[in-house]
């Protein structure tokens, strides 16, 4: 199955494309992509557009599962460009702004991992992004978040999770830390949490009940 949208403008202040297109085989693949460019003269500014964006999914009977996909987007204007204005297809660039970023994630039965990350610059500040985490079959999960900027400004966070299920007894907990400077103060943020569960499932109806938990 294909599907997509297509837009041409020619005009005497420039011209534009832009593509949406959706391909699927059954449930076992599906990819996405999203492209433009634009090189017009909107309000007296002269201004270059352009995006590509990427997914592809992969899925095998539940037991494999595999995601990535990337973008790459740049407007040198001083003001939004908007794709497909007015549409279910409308893609917005922000003015002033250079973007490249990929992700992916893979599932192999109960293990599960994912990545992302991205650069940009906006407005003349780079900014760099990552997201990183990784499920050990349900039971151990250990994750890293956050972002460092050129103009100081920072946070990072880092987190281990830890889930049990001993037939009615459901035992977690989590430790979380975060450090970070918003452009004034320095902060650091400590999370800790756990809790032992009672849970019995009786068919018509279950019993759910904490038996201890702290936060």
């Amino acid at each position: 199955e294909i599907s997509g949208y297509l837009e041409m403008e020619f005009s005497d202040t420039g011209f534009m494309l832009f593509v949406r297109m959706k391909m699927a085989i059954g449930d076992l693949v599906s990819i996405d992509v999203v492209g433009g460019i634009a090189i017009q003269e909107i309000n007296g500014e002269a201004v270059f557009a352009f995006a590509i964006d990427v997914s592809f999914d992969l899925s095998l009977s539940g037991a494999l599962q595999i995601a990535f996909g990337g973008k790459f987007v740049l407007n040198t204007s001083s003001q939004d460009y908007v794709f497909a204005a007015g549409t279910e297809n409308e893609y917005v660039i922000t003015a002033d702004t250079f973007r490249i970023g990929g992700f992916g994630t893979l599932t192999l039965l109960a293990l599960k991992g994912n990545l992302s990350g991205e650069f940009s610059i906006v407005n003349g500040v780079w900014r760099m992004e990552l997201d990183a985490s990784i499920d050990f079959f349900g039971v151990l999960q250990i994750g890293v978040r956050g972002f460092v900027q050129s103009d100081g400004i920072f946070e990072i966070t880092g987190r281990i999770g830890f889930e049990l299920d001993l037939f009615v007894l459901k035992f977690s907990a989590a430790f979380e830390l975060t450090v970070g400077y918003d452009g004034s103060e320095f902060y650091l943020i400590l999370y800790l949490m756990g809790s032992v569960r009672l849970e019995l499932d009786f068919g018509l109806f279950s019993i759910s009940v904490t038996l201890a938990s702290i936060e």
